[in-house]
């Protein structure tokens, strides 16, 4: 089974490297209790402006921070765990193209399955369609509402930015990569697979 899966937020604390770079490159003290949006400026309570997180992202990218990201608890041993049980894991993310060589570089440096890399900000639905991806995961909520548009079943990582996702027969919410492994793993989604397919 092919598997569509996000880089930041599932697999890399983007949101944890970006915040402090903010804080240092701005001279802010926002914390991760803060990100109640995707968008950091549009969080509640925060005091970075819309210029400063577009001109803060950029500097990021332009800098390769990407490079310097940590692993999510249990992201490497879950993402191996799916590739050894037969899963292919082709990774989706919203970074901008220029990111490519530092993703792929960072992605072998830490020992994950690699069966494609794909770079789009904008209907990862239909691409992840398109591949023939089963199933999604995914932390930013206008992905999984496409990812479910698109008739994939959709995973939704936790994060306090996607708290309206509300469950149902396609998607459902995880809280980690245990969570993940045995729901892949589980006789149940392989059911509601099966019936997707029949549809």
């Amino acid at each position: 089974m092919k598997i569509a899966m996000d880089i930041d937020g599932p697999v890399a604390n983007f949101s944890k490297a970006y915040i402090n770079y903010c804080n240092m490159r701005f001279g802010y003290d926002m914390t991760l209790e803060n990100k109640d949006k995707w968008n950091l400026h549009k969080c509640t309570g925060v005091p970075i402006k819309a210029i400063e997180d577009k001109q803060a992202f950029q500097e990021f990218c332009d800098i390769r921070m990407f490079a310097a990201l940590e692993l999510v608890d249990g992201a490497k041993e879950g993402l191996c765990a799916l590739s050894g049980m037969g899963h292919d894991i082709i990774y989706i993310t919203a970074r901008p193209q220029s990111a490519h060589r530092t993703t792929a570089k960072w992605l072998v440096k830490k020992g994950l399955p690699i069966d494609g890399i794909l770079f789009r900000n904008y209907d990862k639905g239909k691409f992840a369609r398109h591949l023939g991806c089963a199933v999604a995961i995914d932390d930013k909520l206008e992905n999984c509402i496409d990812f479910l548009r698109s008739g994939i079943f959709t995973v939704v990582w936790d994060a306090l930015y996607n708290k309206s996702f509300i469950k149902n027969t396609n998607g459902t919410r995880v809280y980690g990569w245990r969570d993940i492994v045995a729901l892949i793993g589980s006789d149940t989604l392989k059911e509601k697979l099966t019936k997707n397919i029949l549809r």
